[in-house]
């Protein structure tokens, strides 16, 4: 734990580290005059709130760089909100949208929702059963899932798979993959470029609502014929 100075139901709670045994102690205004070198209580007050702000500001940075120590793989085990399983009727009619051929793999297999009803023969990677897909370095014709969306995890997976896929497909959050510039050099750079977004509604993919859209994306590598937006796909679903 990091030290820190944190005011708690009307009194101060102070975290110091002593060797590398951290020491809590409750303690209240006159304790705290005295830390921060003033007799006067009222101004001690006002002299904690500039300190309570830069111990959290401390911490943030500390856990932001603990953070970006981890890899892709380390990254995902931590992230509880990655851990998301697709509806697997949705899964089967994407492929059967796509009709993916070729060498075809779903870097993110998780329970199989997508890879369950993939052509036999189809490969697969799982970093919670060992097989990281940042470390599969084939050239493929498909790479199709429904990859981990937070920014740490989600990134270099899309860079890998643009950089060994010739049609990426993923169900993702739209601003995930498309929200930043840096987002959009991903594949651009490694010479895809988005051919279809397809809208999905969040109780189709079996997720929890969010105010961002869900939608499926394929980029292609070599395409220049723009990006359609195709609305009519779930309307067709629901029908």
């Amino acid at each position: 734990m990091n030290d820190y100075l944190q005011l708690v139901r009307g009194k101060y709670r102070v975290r110091v580290k002593v060797g590398p045994w951290p020491l809590q102690r409750i303690v209240g205004k006159a304790t705290l005059t005295k830390a921060l070198g003033t007799a006067d209580r009222d101004k001690a007050e006002r002299l904690a709130g500039p300190h309570i702000l830069e111990f959290k500001r401390q911490i943030v940075a500390a856990q932001l760089k603990q953070l970006r120590r981890l890899t892709a793989a380390e990254a995902f085990k931590r992230a509880p909100q990655d851990h998301v399983h697709t509806n697997p009727e949705l899964a089967r009619a994407i492929i059967e949208h796509f009709q993916p051929t070729g060498k075809i793999i779903d870097p993110c297999r998780g329970t199989g929702a997508f890879f369950d009803h993939l052509p036999p023969g189809s490969d697969w990677c799982e970093v919670t059963e060992g097989r990281d897909f940042l470390a599969y370095t084939e050239q493929v014709d498909w790479v199709i899932s429904n990859p981990p969306w937070s920014a740490k995890v989600y990134r270099p997976l899309a860079r890998h798979a643009f950089e060994i896929g010739a049609n990426v497909v993923f169900l993702v959050r739209l601003n995930t993959a498309i929200g930043t510039t840096a987002r959009q050099r991903d594949y651009l750079d490694r010479g895809h470029d988005l051919k279809e977004i397809i809208p999905i509604s969040w109780q189709m993919g079996g997720f929890r609502q969010e105010g961002f859209t869900l939608a499926v994306c394929h980029w292609q590598r070599g395409w220049q014929g723009g990006t359609t937006w195709n609305h009519d796909w779930i309307q067709a679903k629901r029908s």
